[in-house]
């Protein structure tokens, strides 16, 4: 059972206890998991227990992702929910779900190479739905396995077989070239 309070709230008591959930009150076998806001108000406007992201599962904790970034976590049947603390994306939340969340939990979640997500599940032209991670993104359309997006670190240039020299570019790096036609 849940109880959605005025004030930006939702308590949800479960029968049997959850891994991460807390006890109601000392002594009780019912365990209580809540939401506040942000996680309240992200999770009402996707639709609420009726959301991809579905019932709360655990209280809100605080993880640190692969790529040193901070964060509060809180997982969902459907999915979780990331409120980061530190960085360059400190004060950005973001709800991950449905099958981006599929996918983002097959490569560690916040402890592999995508780190924590810093924007919200966008759809773009299309029906291609996306959702950028720190490390990466990764895009779906419906009925489609997700496709998982890493960013280039190195390029690599190399000519014909008489150039004996070959380029390599770093990320951030940049070089110009010239492009001789056939009659120079």
């Amino acid at each position: 059972t849940y109880q959605i309070f005025t004030n930006g709230y939702a308590l949800f008591a479960y029968n049997n206890p959850l891994p991460n959930g807390q006890a109601c009150e000392a002594g009780e076998d019912t365990d209580c998991v809540y939401i506040d806001n942000p996680v309240f108000t992200t999770w009402q406007s996707l639709g609420g227990v009726s959301s991809g992201l579905g019932l709360p599962t655990s209280i809100s904790s605080t993880i640190t992702a692969s790529t040193g970034t901070t964060a509060t976590q809180q997982l969902f049947t459907g999915g979780a929910f990331f409120g980061i603390t530190s960085g360059t994306f400190n004060g950005a939340s973001s709800a991950v779900y449905g099958p981006i969340y599929t996918t983002y939990s097959a490569n560690l979640g916040p402890a592999g190479a995508l780190g924590l997500p810093v924007s919200a599940q966008i759809t773009l032209p299309g029906g291609i739905f996306q959702q950028t991670f720190e490390g990466g993104t990764i895009q779906y359309t419906t009925g489609s396995t997700p496709v998982l997006l890493l960013p280039v670190t190195a390029v690599r240039i190399v000519g014909p077989e008489n150039l004996t020299t070959a380029i390599s570019l770093n990320l951030y790096a940049t070089a110009q070239l010239n492009a001789l036609g056939t009659d120079h």
